[in-house]
C-alpha cells in the first residue's frame, strides 16, 4: 500500500492515528504478549482506516470498545490475548472493506494521474510554443536598443570622419578628440573629488569650498610642472634643444603601420639621392616592399612627439582644473550668504575668477623668467615658447570652463527660482514645473551667448589677440587680450551649457520611453541626439563657409563665424557626453556598495591609463594633423609665392623655408608630384 500510494503521489507511509495510539496506551498494564498483539492489531487497523476507509472507522473502533474491560487489564495475559484474537475476524472484515474502498479510490486516482500526465505533456508543448514567442524583459529591450544604436552610431562616425571634405573631417575629429578627453578627465576628476570629500566628511561648508579651491590650484601647478619637464625646460640638459631641432625623414603613408616613424635608410630617399636639401616631401624606395615607392616627409620627429604629448597633457589637466574650479564656485554659491538671491550668486563667480587670474599671472611670471634665462644664454628659447604656448591654452580653457558653467547656473536660478547643485542638477523636490517654454527661454539665452562670442572674436581679430597656431610662434599677450580670449571662449561654452540644460528641461516636461531624466538611458539618448544634430550642423556650416568664399579664396568673415560655431558644437557634444559619463561612473560604482568612492577612484585611474596613449597617438594626432593642413592652406592662400616661402611647411617645424606648393598638398598629392618629377 505504501508503494501504491507513493506511486500515486500521495506521500509517504501513513502514520498511526490518534485512536490507535490511545488504544495501545490503554493496553499498557496487560502482559507483554497481550500489549504487543493489541498494539499491532490496533495500529494496523487504525492505519488502514485513517488512510482512506473513513466509512469503516466507527465500526472498527466500536468493535474494540466492546472489549475494553478485557483489554484494560484484568491481570490475565492469556485472557487478554484471547480477547484480542477474537476481534481479529472483525478487524479483517473491516480491513477488507477498507482495502476495497481504497483500491477503487486508487483506480480513480490512477485515472486522474494519467489525465494529469497528458495535461502535463500538453503544457510542455504549450511552453515550447511560448518559447517561440518569448516575452523579453525591460533590461533585454534596453540592451538590444543599445546594441543596435551603438553599431549604427559607430557606422555614422566612420562616415563623417571619412567625409569627402577636409573641413568636415577636421571638425569631426576635433569633436571626437574633445569628447574622449572630457571622458577621461571626468573619470579621473570624479574619483579624486569623491575621495577628498570622503576624507573631509563632516567638515563645515567653508572648509569644503577651500578643499575644492586647493584641488584646483594643485592641478594648475601640476600643469606647469608637467609641461616644463616634458619640454625639457626642467630636468634636461641644454643639448636637448638640438635634439628638438633635429630633422629626419619619416613615413608619410597613413596606410602603413610604421606611419610617422623614421625611415631605415635615409640614402634611399629620392630627394637625398638628388641632393635636394630644400625638399620636405619625397618618396622612399623600400627594399622590404620589393622596391615600392613610399611617401615620406622631412620633419622634426622629437619636436612633433613633444608637442603632441604637451597638447594631450595640457588638455586633460585643464579639464580637471576647470571641473575643480566649478566645484569650488558651486560650493561657494550654496553658502547661506549667497544662495538667497541670483544676483548674490554672481559674487562667487567674481571671487573664483579673480583667484584663477592671479594664479595665471604667477604662472606667466615663471614663464617669462624661463624665457629670460634662455635669452641670457643666447638660446632661441624654443622650449620656453612651448611651455608658454600650452600653458596659455590650458589657462584659457580653465577660466572659460568655470566662468561659463557658474554663469549658466545663475541664469537657471533666475529663470526657475531653484539653484542647481554643484553637479548642475535640480534636486527633489522641484520648486518649479519644467515646461517647453522654460527650455526655449534657456536655449534663446544660449543663442545670445553665441552672438556675443562672435562679436568678441571679431574684436580679437582686429586687435591681433588670437592665439598663435604653432608653439614656436608663441608670444606672451598682455593680460587684457588674454582675458578677452578667455571671455570669448566662455561665451561659446555658455551656449553649449544652455542648450544642454534646455534639452534636459524639455525631457523633464515630456519624458520619452518612460525614462526619467536622471536615468542613464535618458542621458545617453540626449547625448546621441545632440551628436547627430551637431554633425548635421557641421556639414551645413561647412557649406555656408564654401558659399561665402570669394574668387580670391578669402573667406575670413565666414571663417570666424564657422570656427566659433563649430567650437560651440564640439563643446556641446562633449558636455552632453560628460553628463552621461558622470552618471555611468556613479552607476558602475554601485557594484561595490561597501566603498563607492574608492571604486570611482580606481575606475578613473584604470580607464584613463588605458585610453590615454591610444587617444594621444591616434585621435589627437589626427585632429592636430588636419588642423595643420588647414593652417598651411590658409598661409598659402594669403599670398605665399609658389617657390619661395618663409612659412612653415611641416606640422611643427619652426625653421623651415621650402616650396609652398608642396606645403599645401596632401600626402597623396605630394607623392604624385614627386613621382612626376
Amino acid at each position: 500500500r505504501s508503494r501504491s500510494r507513493t506511486r500515486r503521489g500521495r506521500g509517504a507511509i501513513p502514520r498511526p492515528s490518534v485512536v490507535g495510539m490511545i488504544s495501545a496506551a490503554r493496553c499498557w498494564h496487560a502482559p507483554m504478549a497481550a500489549r504487543i498483539a493489541a498494539l499491532l492489531v490496533l495500529s494496523y487497523a487504525t492505519q488502514s482506516v485513517s488512510s482512506g476507509a473513513h466509512h469503516s472507522r466507527e465500526g472498527v473502533v466500536s468493535g474494540f470498545q466492546d472489549e475494553q474491560a478485557v483489554v484494560l487489564g484484568d491481570g490475565h495475559g492469556a485472557k487478554a490475548l484471547r480477547s484480542v484474537m477474537e476481534q481479529m475476524p472483525k478487524a479483517a472484515t473491516a480491513l477488507g472493506a477498507a482495502e476495497t474502498a481504497d483500491s477503487e479510490e486508487g483506480a480513480a486516482s490512477e485515472g486522474e494521474g494519467e489525465e494529469e500526465e497528458e495535461q502535463g505533456k500538453e503544457g510542455e508543448e504549450g511552453k515550447e510554443g511560448e518559447h517561440e514567442e518569448m516575452h523579453y524583459s525591460a533590461v533585454d529591450v534596453s540592451v538590444a536598443c543599445m546594441l543596435l544604436g551603438g553599431v549604427s552610431f559607430v557606422m555614422c562616425v566612420f562616415q563623417i570622419v571619412n567625409w569627402d571634405d577636409d573641413d568636415v573631417r577636421r571638425y569631426a575629429w576635433r569633436v571626437i578628440s574633445n569628447t574622449v578627453a572630457i571622458f577621461m578627465s571626468v573619470l579621473f576628476f570624479t574619483g579624486n573629488k569623491e575621495e577628498l570629500l570622503r576624507i573631509f566628511r563632516g567638515a563645515p561648508h567653508w572648509a569644503i569650498t577651500l578643499v575644492h579651491t586647493t584641488h584646483c590650484l594643485i592641478y594648475i601647478v601640476a600643469l606647469l610642472l608637467v609641461i616644463g619637464f616634458n619640454t625639457g625646460v626642467w630636468g634636461a640638459p641644454d643639448s636637448y634643444a638640438e635634439e628638438l631641432r633635429k630633422k629626419a625623414w619619416t613615413y608619410a603613408d597613413a596606410m602603413r603601420s610604421n606611419y610617422g616613424q623614421e625611415v631605415a635608410k635615409a640614402d634611399r630617399v629620392r630627394a637625398v639621392q638628388r641632393n635636394d636639401n630644400e625638399k620636405t616631401r619625397s618618396v622612399y624606395i623600400d627594399d622590404a616592399d620589393y622596391g615600392l615607392e613610399v611617401a615620406v616627409r622631412r620633419v622634426q620627429p622629437e619636436y612633433e612627439k613633444r608637442v603632441r604629448r604637451n597638447r594631450g597633457w595640457a588638455t586633460l589637466i585643464a579639464h580637471c582644473a576647470g571641473f575643480a574650479a566649478i566645484a569650488a564656485g558651486g560650493s561657494m554659491q550654496h553658502m547661506m550668504i549667497f544662495r538667497s538671491h541670483p544676483l548674490l550668486c554672481l559674487i562667487p563667480i567674481v571671487i573664483i575668477s579673480t583667484i584663477l587670474f592671479i594664479t595665471f599671472q604667477g604662472s606667466a611670471w615663471m614663464r617669462r623668467k624661463v624665457q629670460a634665462e634662455a635669452k641670457a644664454a643666447k638660446r632661441e628659447g624654443l622650449r620656453a615658447k612651448m611651455v608658454g604656448h600650452f600653458c596659455v591654452e590650458a589657462e584659457n580653457d580653465i577660466l572659460a570652463l568655470a566662468l561659463s558653467f557658474l554663469l549658466v547656473q545663475v541664469i537657471r536660478y533666475a529663470i526657475t527660482g531653484q539653484l542647481p547643485n554643484i553637479e548642475g542638477l535640480e534636486e527633489e523636490p522641484l520648486k518649479f514645473v519644467p515646461t517647453l517654454t522654460l527650455a526655449a527661454i534657456l536655449c534663446t539665452v544660449g543663442v545670445l551667448f553665441m552672438f556675443i562670442s562672435l562679436v568678441l572674436s571679431r574684436i580679437m581679430n582686429e586687435l591681433g589677440a588670437h592665439h598663435h597656431h604653432h608653439p614656436h610662434q608663441h608670444q606672451e599677450l598682455p593680460w587684457e587680450k588674454q582675458l578677452l580670449n578667455a571671455l570669448m571662449q566662455a561665451s561659446t561654452m555658455s551656449f553649449a551649457w544652455c542648450v544642454m540644460w534646455g534639452m534636459r528641461w524639455a525631457w523633464m516636461a515630456h519624458p520619452l520611453f518612460g525614462l526619467t531624466v536622471t536615468s542613464i538611458g535618458a542621458r545617453i539618448i540626449m547625448a546621441l541626439a545632440l551628436s547627430a544634430i551637431s554633425f548635421v550642423l557641421v556639414v551645413f556650416l561647412d557649406k555656408i563657409d564654401d558659399m561665402m568664399t570669394n574668387d580670391d579664396g578669402d573667406n575670413r568673415g565666414a571663417t570666424v563665424l564657422v570656427s566659433s560655431a563649430v567650437l560651440a558644437i564640439s563643446l556641446l557634444v562633449g558636455f552632453s557626453w560628460e553628463h552621461s559619463f558622470d552618471g555611468a561612473v556613479t552607476a558602475v560604482a554601485e557594484i561595490v556598495k561597501s566603498n563607492k568612492t574608492l571604486t570611482k577612484f580606481i575606475l578613473g585611474l584604470v580607464v584613463t591609463a588605458g585610453m590615454l596613449i591610444p587617444w594621444r597617438r591616434f585621435i589627437l594626432r589626427k585632429a592636430m594633423q588636419l588642423e595643420d593642413l588647414k593652417h598651411e592652406r590658409d598661409q598659402a592662400a594669403k599670398g605665399a609665392t609658389p617657390h619661395h616661402s618663409d612659412q612653415s611647411t611641416t606640422a611643427f617645424s619652426p625653421t623651415n623655408s621650402t616650396d609652398s606648393r608642396n606645403m599645401a598638398l596632401r600626402p597623396d598629392a605630394a607623392l604624385n608630384l614627386a613621382l612626376n618629377e
